[in-house]
């Protein structure tokens, strides 16, 4: 596992994301939907520095939600392509990823989100 290959693919999410809001005439970086994917990607980037051989299950569950999300109201952007960049090494690195279900009206009820 290459994790810093990861993690510069979740950091150049980041900075699509910072680049799509400011751009934008709807979002802001301290506004949901925006603020939430960034504390999802930040999540899980520092899940890949600090352990990288067991990424907590809520992080991985959350990526799922910020994806539906994102599929509907961010389609064609930059944005999109990069986020679904990180949701590609995360289907090819963990087996059982496509099994895991989004949080839902879980999210932001438990430890990390």
């Amino acid at each position: 596992m290459n994790n810093q290959k990861h993690i510069s693919i979740i950091e150049a999410a980041l900075i699509e994301l910072e680049k799509f809001a400011v751009d934008s005439e709807y979002y802001s970086v301290n506004k949901k939907p925006i603020s939430d994917f960034i504390e999802v990607l930040e999540l899980l980037k520092l899940e890949f520095q600090n352990n990288p051989m067991y990424i907590n299950e809520r992080v991985l569950r959350a990526t799922r939600d910020a994806s539906a999300i994102i599929a509907k109201q961010f389609e064609e952007t930059s944005f999109e392509k990069s986020f679904y960049d990180v949701i590609d090494f995360l289907y090819d690195i963990i087996p059982d990823y496509n099994k895991l279900k989004p949080l839902g009206m879980d999210y932001k009820k438990g430890n990390p989100i």
